[in-house]
């Protein structure tokens, strides 16, 4: 065991460690790499890095970042691209008022798959240690969690897995990043906030900062920057919040209420004009939810749809004719080769067979919410026409039909999650494909495990997200080791 420099954590599948910043403070990170690179990256970007006081470190974060075009300049050449590129990117900013139980759950699962945000920024998730990733978060979806206890607060950021992010170091550990500020006159989570803001804009590049979040101020008027002569809360926590805005100059860009009359749920950004299409929808609190479409830059993995195999039709007969011929074959003349060169005629002549008698299907890996029934589907939407019908016209009969709705939406999604599993315990029959038991098992395999992995590595304020880029770093990392 490394004793040099203070370890963050221990990677499960490798057990390699994350060093600190100090673990390279004065080494010199200088190295070879003996064997053959593990991708087309050129490994001087790597040597580069390395100058003597950089790191690979990996980010569980809690607050995410876009990162910019002139912080990537490593472009991988293999199949599997990182693309940096200009699109609209969906995010949703939702208060969940809890998240312990099943329905509650579910009813997130819903939004996800009715609204299909790229990023979520949720508030008082209520979550503690004992809640898994995958217990609670729908399948598509990466998470970071800060959370506090299963009695309150707790925030999340939840982000498509083809979408590549890094943390920003440093931040969110006095204050809850998506930002939640509990109802009280305490100015700690704004200060807090504040020198978090300001460790990001002293960064080499401008920040592109949307700030999102449950800021629980509904005495500050939002559309003139200015309080009420009698602030809820009191002035100091008030006047905090308006001097944050002022000195890293924000824009808000919700426009409607949140809750009752107020506008408590935000989004502040330093380009205003790259957020668009705000808009206030159903949510699943007290508070609405509010979503918005980015014009800006992100890095994505883009996954080329894979090839599957179709075992249960597979030529069995034929398998086994062509493996027999080249068993026979094999075993005489094995010993004219090396352990390498029959690994590899094997490999080659298994995958050989494969092709010539198991048909494939191709995946392309887009998910759906699979209790999501064309029923369920209408009744949100027919929800979301008497929500916004209410919004636009006040009419109290609006109200009144949209929260009947609104209980039949919760009530329907719960039926057609039961009839879903129950579903699986169906005997099969002769026109029925699919094998129950096999449905069953991956689903609830799905709701206890998390997926595991490499999450994106920085070093020399390089970003490499690529599993070759990252396999690359890490033994970099390891030649360094070898010197101590």
């Amino acid at each position: 065991m490394l004793h040099q420099g203070q370890f963050t954590w221990i990677c499960p599948n490798c057990a390699l460690p994350n060093f600190s910043d100090s673990f390279f403070d004065s080494s010199d990170c200088s190295y070879s790499n003996l064997f053959d690179s593990l991708s087309d990256i050129d490994n001087s970007e790597l040597d580069e890095a390395n100058d003597g006081s950089s790191n690979a470190t990996t980010h569980p974060a809690r607050l995410e970042s876009t990162q910019t075009k002139e912080q990537h300049t490593a472009k991988p050449k293999h199949e599997v691209k990182s693309k940096l590129k200009k699109r609209k990117f969906n995010i949703m900013t939702i208060n969940c008022q809890g998240l312990k139980g099943k329905q509650r759950q579910k009813y997130l699962a819903s939004i996800f798959d009715t609204e299909k945000p790229d990023v979520v920024m949720g508030q008082e998730s209520k979550l503690d240690g004992s809640y898994t990733d995958s217990e609670v978060f729908p399948e598509g979806y990466l998470v970071k969690r800060k959370d506090r206890d299963a009695n309150g607060g707790g925030v999340f950021i939840a982000y498509k897995d083809n979408i590549v992010v890094n943390e920003v170091k440093g931040v969110g550990i006095d204050s809850e990043l998506v930002m939640f500020k509990p109802p009280s006159r305490d100015t700690t989570p704004i200060l807090s906030l504040e020198k978090d803001l300001e460790k990001i804009f002293k960064q080499e590049h401008v920040p592109k900062v949307i700030l999102t979040g449950d800021f629980n101020l509904p005495s500050i008027d939002w559309g003139t920057y200015s309080l009420d002569d009698n602030p809820q809360y009191g002035l100091a926590v008030n006047e905090a919040m308006l001097d944050l805005v002022n000195k890293f100059n924000l824009e808000r860009k919700v426009l409607e209420p949140t809750r009752l009359d107020n506008i408590l749920d935000l989004i502040l950004t330093t380009v205003p004009e790259c957020v668009k299409d705000v808009m206030v929808i159903p949510g699943m609190s007290d508070h609405e939810a509010v979503t918005a479409e980015c014009d800006t830059n992100i890095q994505t993995n883009k996954k080329k749809p894979r090839a599957v195999h179709i075992y249960r039709k597979a030529n069995i007969e034929g398998i086994e004719k062509e493996l027999n011929e080249f068993s026979q074959d094999f075993f005489a003349s094995n010993k004219s080769r090396s352990t390498s060169e029959n690994w590899d005629h094997f490999k080659a002549t298994l995958e050989c067979v494969m092709t010539n008698h198991i048909p494939t299907k191709t995946i392309s890996g887009r998910w759906n919410l699979p209790w999501m029934n064309d029923d369920l589907k209408r009744l949100m939407k027919k929800r979301r026409r008497r929500y916004d019908a209410w919004k636009k016209y006040g009419l109290k009969t609006d109200l009144d039909e949209y929260n009947q709705l609104k209980k039949e939406v919760n009530s329907t999604l719960k039926v057609a999650h039961n009839d879903y599993v129950k579903n699986m315990f169906v005997d099969k029959t002769e026109n029925q494909t699919d094998n129950p038991a096999k449905k069953l098992w991956g689903y609830v395999k799905s709701l206890k495990m998390d997926k595991i992995g490499i999450p994106s590595l920085v070093c020399g304020n390089k970003l490499f997200s690529q599993a070759k880029q990252k396999a690359e770093v890490f033994f970099a990392t390891i030649q360094i080791c070898l010197h101590y």
